[in-house]
């Protein structure tokens, strides 16, 4: 074996020798003599032709490294043509270094099996073309491994979508690791072009700087065959940039289309805890948008962190459907202005809250159940308690609330309720129909098995608990409730602890009086804990009143029941007969048989008078004061006193 340089091996006109060594520095290997070798295939990595013709071959097994075709991995030196010396081979691994300088395209066609950049490949140019591009069109890129790692060493302006740092073409069963793709207007796209992008393992780590940081799509071959991005899975990485990063100008995490609309279902992408943290600044006017979805149905992606974005976390469009997005960290908003909008979305904070839905309770509209107690302001909600915030009272009516077509309006000093049985179930949710800015604040009374209140002095204190998000204060109004500390409208979850009973949930204003239209209360755990409103009622679902309302616009067939009747012949309730403010109400209904029967009060009691024994036939009202009537069958004889009561005295029996 014979050492020497590929200089002086290229320099030779005579046969070295059958076995020769090069001392190069990252070219060091062994070659040997072909003398069937083509004399124009020297590609100074695996080939060398000599000044005399003779053909020697590098003796290799595993991958080339691009240093053997004379790339230098400093960051600088411009390795355009060596690394281009790559393309034919199958098997290549990069070095351990600041990376390779490129001012071109790099194209592997689709026999590429094994890529791994340990070190970056760097576009020094200045135009707005692809980096790297692996694989063909209509062509499958079957079982590859690839590790890629591209970045551009100015940032593109964003202004052009052939700025691509990385092309992926119709992988299938592969495993892809994007290690770093970054600064381009497209970091990375995966695409099928006439065949299908499809089955494959994606590694994702850093996705930096870019407009777009992953594209998946799809276009037609020459040949019209559809391509198609589908059944592909991503796990982890970081799509993010800094807010100064072509200022004004918008940039998105993930974009699901398609190139030229021949196949629109790119579907069952299943993206697993990516990181989207594209730096929004509510100053800047451009968007900072995790997933676009236009041309994409049944896509996942699943426990996202959503930090520093815009307000909209995704956005679907023409007939994507059936995606679903959920989030680890963060909150979740979706633009959905697809023709099917299906979206399934779910932020961390309310995973509990969306997957609860044993409704124990649910109060229907408010406002059209509630009415006028007193017919002025008095107000009654059938079903339900209201109190005042000075006490623990359960009432049947108050004043300070009002009610309108849509809502309940309730002030600070008011609230509406009723009781739970918690003495096994003991997480609850709480939503409710607001008008927006008004959802006033809930509030929660604990009792014990004795039917004490429950306060902050307790050992047990605090007796209820919330998500980290809605805290829970211990106030002293309602005889002592935990109250949510803003106005808000959002879903409540909490827990009481073991030593509570039963607990009243009451609605109140807030720093605004709440519009609240509904509720509904939901057990957590599945069970079916008792609910009821402290009250014993004349009707559940009908209101109560000691005259029909004066006030208020009300609709033809509202009921109200008379909660003031104490004789027999007075009228059970009130219905309105005709629309309006207030509307028409006439009675209904006579307590008692009145056909035969009147009632007569006298002092604390009532006389059910059997008008056959009277020695008159007129009903009682018809009488001026100061009239006399005989009942002979029981020996009375009555006197009208006043309009509402009679005297009585004993007089001879008659039957």
């Amino acid at each position: 074996m014979i050492e020497t340089t590929i200089g002086a091996i290229r320099l030779s006109t005579v046969l070295l020798g059958q076995l020769l060594y090069t001392t190069d520095l990252k070219q060091e290997g062994h070659w040997y003599y072909d003398p069937l070798g083509s004399a124009t295939g020297d590609n100074t990595g695996t080939v060398l032709v000599s000044a005399g013709g003779q053909v020697y071959k590098r003796i290799y097994t595993g991958p080339v490294i691009p240093e053997w075709f004379g790339a230098v991995c400093d960051g600088v030196t411009d390795s355009t043509v060596a690394i281009k010396r790559l393309i034919p081979f199958s098997d290549i691994e990069f070095s351990v270094g600041l990376g390779y300088a490129v001012n071109d395209t790099i194209t592997f066609p689709n026999t590429i099996r094994r890529l791994i950049m340990h070190s970056p490949l760097i576009y020094t140019g200045n135009l707005n073309v692809p980096l790297l591009v692996i694989g063909e069109s209509g062509k499958g890129l079957p079982l590859a491994d690839l590790k890629i790692n591209v970045r551009r060493k100015d940032l593109s302006d964003w202004t052009s979508e052939e700025s691509i740092g990385v092309t992926v073409i119709n992988a299938n069963t592969s495993t892809i690791q994007i290690i770093n793709a970054s600064r381009f207007t497209i970091g990375a796209r995966f695409i099928g072009i006439g065949a299908g992008f499809v089955y494959n393992s994606i590694f994702l780590t850093n996705l930096f700087e870019n407009k777009i940081h992953l594209d998946l799509t799809n276009k037609s071959s020459v040949a019209n065959d559809i391509g198609w991005c589908n059944e592909n899975i991503f796990m982890g990485g970081k799509f993010a940039g800094f807010s100064s990063t072509n200022k004004g100008k918008s940039r998105y995490g993930v974009r699901i289309s398609s190139m030229d609309g021949t196949y629109t279902n790119n579907n069952n992408n299943v993206f697993l805890k990516p990181s989207f943290e594209l730096r929004f600044t509510a100053s800047d006017p451009a968007e900072a948008i995790p997933i676009l979805i236009i041309n994409g149905n049944n896509n996942t992606f699943k426990d996202i962190r959503n930090e520093d974005n815009s307000p909209v976390t995704a956005r679907i469009s023409n007939e994507s459907t059936e995606n679903e997005i959920t989030t680890g960290f963060g909150n979740v908003v979706v633009e959905d202005f697809s023709s099917y909008p299906n979206t399934r979305k779910v932020s961390s904070r309310q995973k509990l809250l969306t997957e609860a839905n044993n409704v124990i309770y649910n109060s229907g509209s408010l406002s059209r159940l509630a009415v006028l107690f007193n017919g002025i302001d008095s107000v009654n909600v059938p079903g339900l308690f209201v109190g005042s915030s000075s006490n623990a009272n359960v009432q049947i009516a108050v004043n300070g609330i009002a009610i309108d077509e849509n809502y309940l309006e309730i002030n600070s000093t008011r609230g509406i309720g009723l009781f739970v049985d918690s003495d096994v179930s003991k997480q609850f949710i709480v939503r409710r129909g607001v008008k927006d800015g008004q959802g006033g604040r809930v509030n929660i009374r604990c009792y014990d098995a004795s039917g004490m209140i429950l306060n902050n002095t307790g050992p047990g204190h605090p007796y209820v608990k919330s998500a980290v998000y809605m805290v829970l204060t211990y106030v002293s109004s309602f005889g002592g409730v935990y109250r949510t500390g803003t106005d808000s409208g959002s879903d409540v979850l909490f827990q009481v602890g073991p030593e509570v009973k039963y607990f009243s949930l009451i609605f109140s204003g807030g720093t605004q009086p709440a519009k609240i239209n509904s509720f509904s209360i939901t057990s957590v755990d599945g069970r079916h804990p008792t609910v009821w409103s402290g009250l014993d009622e004349l009707g559940y679902e009908i209101g109560v009143a000691t005259m029909a309302p004066s006030t208020g616009s009300w609709k033809k067939g509202k009921r109200v029941l008379n909660f003031s009747a104490s004789l027999l012949g007075e009228p059970e309730g009130w219905m309105c007969i005709a629309d309006g403010s207030p509307g028409t109400w006439a009675p209904f209904g006579k307590i008692g048989n009145v056909s035969n029967q009147i009632a007569i009060q006298t002092g604390n009691s009532t006389d059910v008078v059997n008008k056959v024994f009277l020695n008159t036939n007129y009903p009682l009202p018809d009488y001026p004061i100061g009239t006399t009537v005989s009942y002979y069958n029981q020996g009375k004889e009555y006197r009208r006193e006043t309009a509402t009561e009679w005297s009585v005295k004993t007089i001879s029996l008659i039957t």
